[in-house]
């Protein structure tokens, strides 16, 4: 059954069995993945459907494996495996978008171009308030919580997530052949 009214009163429990309130930072953590990884759902299942597939199956399995990871990352108290290989894998997939495209930067771009590219930007955004909340968090977490993230590469392997997605956006944008508009300051 999936209501238990357990929670109706203000309370939940953590994986370990622990009843919490519902604005403790543990449950703030669990649901900052959880919309991370939803976000990322919905891009991948827009890319699936897109004419360009092909030129993006990698990506996708990508950003499913992102899923993956945030998903691990709430099997606390049990320490985050080592991110370093995963942040390569997006370095790699970084650095194969900025051939394809002929360089990734070359000064800001205004979100859009084709809707799919905007969603990566939501997207892409999205991964950038879950670093900031996550910093911002941290010193309210269970000290082995921190220091898991910490020794884990998971916090650098957010940050590379980020880069990977504004590759992403100007990777759709470029198989699509939507110019992008340049961010004037």
């Amino acid at each position: 059954m999936i209501y238990t009214k357990t929670g109706d009163r203000g309370t939940t429990s953590l994986p370990t069995g622990e009843r919490v309130a519902k604005q403790s930072a543990m449950i703030s953590y669990y649901g900052m993945l959880d919309e991370l990884s939803s976000r990322l759902g919905l891009l991948a299942a827009l890319l699936r459907e897109q004419s360009y597939l092909a030129d993006v199956e990698a990506d996708i399995k990508l950003i499913e494996h992102s899923q993956q990871l945030l998903f691990r990352w709430a099997s606390l108290p049990q320490p985050i495996k080592p991110c370093q290989p995963d942040a390569e894998s997006l370095e790699h997939a970084i650095d194969d978008t900025d051939r394809m495209v002929g360089g990734l930067f070359k000064g800001f771009v205004l979100p859009g171009g084709d809707v799919v590219a905007a969603q990566v930007h939501v997207a892409r955004c999205n991964v950038r308030r879950f670093e900031r909340e996550l910093y911002a968090l941290m010193p309210q977490l269970p000290a082995t919580v921190g220091e898991s993230l910490e020794s884990s590469g998971a916090l650098a392997y957010v940050n590379r997530l980020s880069d990977f997605l504004y590759a992403m956006a100007r990777k759709v944008n470029y198989l699509t052949g939507n110019s992008e508009k340049k961010a004037h300051l």
